[in-house]
């Protein structure tokens, strides 16, 4: 993985996959790449609402941002169909 957004999408993808909080150094190790690196990853996607840190421990979490925006393409999807399925 090279840029940025691959990296991002992977800690995505891992934090969807592991289906818990993870740590920093466990999320940087299984993705093979820089702590300082994943800690400015992690840090956007918190800014933009898609994990969350817990406070005590300080591991990541999806948030439920990626399920909504599923359910908005599940609906438009469903809407799309339904207007070609029309007579």
């Amino acid at each position: 993985m090279s840029g940025n957004l691959d990296r991002g999408l992977a800690i995505v993808e891992l934090l969807a996959m592991q289906g818990g909080p993870l740590p920093l150094h466990a999320i940087a190790d299984r993705l093979n790449i820089p702590r300082s690196g994943a800690h400015r990853l992690l840090a956007m996607l918190g800014e933009l609402g898609y994990v969350r840190q817990h406070a005590e421990q300080g591991e990541y979490q999806l948030t439920l941002k990626l399920a909504s925006i599923a359910l908005v393409v599940l609906g438009v999807a469903g809407l799309s169909l339904a207007s070609k399925q029309a007579p």
